[in-house]
């Protein structure tokens, strides 16, 4: 065991208190911290991050190194974020107040994948650091809320229209995030091998984790979670029956009892909420985005651009009297960026998946390929877009996007030194 960690921590020994160690803690804040850390105190991690993250790219003297990047998915971020920033141009009836909140996103996502790369070539062992931590954050935070909302699981709940759910604390703070963030972490902690963490090797930890964080996701009462999780799920077994005969029984196994066990939960034990998302069948969605269909009609090629607001009143007594966005990913990206966009958009949705594939294939780690599926799926019937300061949509994206970038190019140079 001790051999082990010195093999991996190898990369760490020449890690400098400033900039690295302290870069690495916000790095881990910004991922691991959105089961705790609400709205302001997240993004000021964010910037703290790219002030020291600067500093240690000059600490490295490597600008070059760092901001050329030539990898594909790069490319294809900075032209997908273009075409969006370019959009603000013909957006309508534009709140001008709120113009760096629309502007920012070209800064913040561009450079987090930037900072997040570089620090992963520089620290390969970073990323299952990055892994782990976020994973023990959702432990940690689904225990305390277990334990905190212990009256509210315990009290019967008759009324199948009104229903009690599980929010989390920070960007878990509704219950439809909170399913996606712990769905995200329990299909994780079913098939990720540890590294980093040598409490994960303790299987009962491990077992506890994935009670307490089943238990979590479980009670967020979210359908748009649970089908994240069964559409991430059979999306990653594909990959994994398709490339290899070496097949994980175990955790494949896990994951279906999982799934059957919170089916029979749901169904046989607690009819009343199953009969409560039955209930919910109708919150909406259809209504917005036949809404939406709608308005994108009046611009079909370019959208109507990504500063143009929209409101959406819908008489039901499960959602807002106005919701604010789609509840849609790619209608989301169809209305305000229209035909070109939303092309530029799948372009790099398919290209990042299908790198996840390869990545999963060649080193059998389905970490990454799990959370940005989980995303995909989810943002069928969620998100109002990946383009955003700093939102969850960055824990199932863009910062595996920047892990990826970051292997792709620790394999070239690898490579090259083999040559």
């Amino acid at each position: 065991m001790s051999k082990m960690f010195n093999k991996y921590y190898s990369d760490l020994q020449n890690i400098k208190i400033f900039p690295d160690i302290f870069l690495g803690i916000f790095l881990c804040l910004v991922f691991a911290g959105c089961f705790f850390l609400d709205t302001s105190p997240h993004r000021i991690c964010l910037y703290i991050t790219f002030v020291s993250g600067l500093f240690f790219v000059n600490s490295k003297q490597s600008w070059h190194e760092a901001f050329l990047i030539k990898d594909s998915l790069f490319l294809m971020t900075i032209a997908f974020i273009g075409y969006t920033l370019l959009s603000l141009f013909w957006s309508e009836n534009m709140d001008y107040g709120d113009l760096w909140g629309k502007i920012k996103p070209a800064i913040f996502i561009p450079l987090s994948i930037v900072l997040y790369a570089f620090y992963i070539k520089s620290y390969p062992a970073a990323q299952s650091l990055l892994i782990e931590l976020f994973l023990l954050s959702a432990a940690i935070t689904a225990t305390i809320l277990l334990i905190i909302s212990i009256n509210e699981i315990i009290t019967p709940h008759t009324n199948t229209l009104t229903m009690w759910r599980l929010e989390g604390f920070g960007r878990a703070h509704n219950s439809n995030l909170a399913g996606l963030l712990y769905g995200v972490a329990l299909l994780c902690f079913l098939f990720f091998k540890p590294k980093a963490l040598a409490i994960f090797h303790n299987k009962l930890f491990r077992i506890f984790c994935i009670l307490v964080v089943t238990a979590a996701f479980t009670l967020t009462l979210s359908r748009g979670a649970f089908i994240g999780f069964i559409g991430a799920f059979i999306l990653s077994i594909c990959v994994k029956l398709y490339t290899t005969k070496n097949i994980d029984r175990k955790a494949i196994a896990l994951t279906v009892v999982t799934i059957l066990s919170l089916s029979f939960a749901l169904i046989v034990v607690f009819p009343d909420i199953t009969e409560y998302m039955v209930n919910r069948g109708a919150t909406g969605r259809i209504e917005i985005w036949m809404m939406a269909l709608e308005q994108y009609k009046e611009s079909p090629w370019i959208g109507r651009g990504i500063g143009t607001e929209f409101t959406y009143n819908i008489p039901h007594p499960y959602l807002p009297i106005s919701v604010g966005h789609v509840h849609s990913l790619y209608f989301s990206t169809l209305l305000h960026l229209g035909i070109i966009g939303s092309v530029l958009f799948l372009t790099l949705l398919v290209s990042v998946w299908f790198r996840a594939a390869k990545y999963a294939i060649t080193t059998q780690d389905y970490t990454l390929l799990l959370i940005i599926s989980y995303g995909y799926v989810f943002g069928l019937v969620d998100f109002g877009g990946y383009y955003k300061s700093l939102s969850n949509s960055w824990i199932v994206f863009w910062i595996p996007v920047a892990i990826l970038i970051a292997r792709q190019e620790i394999h070239m140079k690898s490579k090259q030194n083999t040559l």
